[in-house]
């Protein structure tokens, strides 16, 4: 059982999607889950603060593992290992959180948080999760003990007591969502989450998609903005794109570059040429940063406008992935994405 804690989550909406659930828990419940007794036999020092956590609202992903190894390596791995493994090679699409929660995450942020926060200019997210506490149940594994309630983020706040006197206290701090919040997120539920998974499992998630998604959910500044326009390139784009002697030719005359051929098949996609415009655009701020142009800062609005458009990318994606006939070959999707939309190019001109 992995416990994510919604830092900055304001009421949060409760929702179940398969083996995931938002939820929030009495102290005493989480001291059961917790067992925190037990763990402090290793720390007479240590304390669990189940009164402060119970403030938050949790994700609680579930998942059933298989035990592998014998006892002994379970209990001390570090004596069990290849010293002949390259620990220092990079795995390209290394996840930031265990692999269950990455796709808890995945589903979450396919609702438009973006139109449903207070301060969407500021902050679209509707929370943060520092990090993942995992109860392995493994009699024979160490049990980490989980970080303290003071990595959550809290504010000074006041209110009149029983008195008459003006009283401080500490709350979380929180993101404020709308009431449209509770609307915009109802449709996650099992069958939800079972398009989902089957969506996956489709060619046309053949690409780190889902990775850029949690990576963009998860990173700050430029590596957002960066992170949220890959979400589109790795689900629209093909290698051929740059190879200007491999790529077909749209006409006689065209052979539109990659950036256009993206943009072309996102408006295709979307059944909206604005959308192709803004990538363009939103595309040219990225190269700015990466090919070291004069720049500007790059705005809230466009900030905003690549979480909207990679959203919106991936519902669509998603859409096409479990709509019959099941697309079997992903470079014929695109293919009939970009055909589709350059006719629509040349319609309009």
């Amino acid at each position: 059982m992995h416990l994510c804690p919604l830092d900055l989550g304001d009421d949060v909406p409760n929702v179940r999607f398969g083996p995931n659930v938002i939820r929030t828990f009495a102290p005493q419940e989480l001291d059961d889950l917790v067992d925190p007794d037990q763990l402090a036999r290793r720390r007479p020092d240590w304390c669990f603060d189940s009164q402060r956590f119970a403030q938050f609202s949790w994700l609680v992903v579930e998942e059933t593992v298989a035990h592998h190894g014998e006892p002994g390596a379970r209990l001390l791995p570090g004596f069990f290992f290849d010293a002949r493994e390259d620990f220092g090679r990079i795995k390209p699409h290394k996840p930031r959180f265990p692999t269950v929660v990455e796709d808890a995450l995945f589903a979450l942020l396919t609702a438009p948080w973006e139109d449903v926060t207070e301060m969407r200019d500021y902050e679209w997210r509707p929370f943060r999760v520092p990090w993942v506490y995992t109860l392995i149940g493994d009699l024979f594994a160490h049990q980490a003990l989980p970080p303290a309630a003071d990595t959550l983020s809290w504010i000074e706040d006041y209110q009149q007591g029983d008195d008459g006197e003006t009283e401080e206290y500490e709350r979380p701090l929180q993101w404020q969502l709308t009431n449209a919040a509770v609307s915009e997120t109802n449709y996650l539920n099992d069958e939800a989450w079972g398009d989902l998974v089957a969506a996956r499992a489709s060619p046309l998630f053949a690409g780190p998609i889902s990775h850029f998604v949690v990576r963009a959910f998860a990173s700050d500044g430029i590596d957002e903005f960066l992170a949220q326009i890959t979400v589109i390139e790795a689900a629209l784009g093909v290698p051929d794109d740059y190879n200007a002697g491999r790529r077909p030719k749209l006409s006689r005359t065209k052979n539109p570059g990659a950036t256009a051929r993206v943009a072309t098949r996102l408006s295709a996609l979307l059944g909206d040429s604005a959308a192709g415009e803004r990538y363009r655009g939103l595309f040219k701020e990225r190269s700015d940063f990466l090919h070291g142009q004069a720049m500007r800062d790059i705005s809230s609005q466009s900030r905003l406008d690549a979480r909207r458009l990679a959203r919106r990318c991936v519902c669509a994606l998603i859409g096409a992935a479990i709509s019959e006939p099941r697309p079997e070959n992903q470079d014929a999707f695109l293919s009939e994405l970009l055909q589709r939309g350059w006719s629509g190019v040349e319609s309009a001109t």
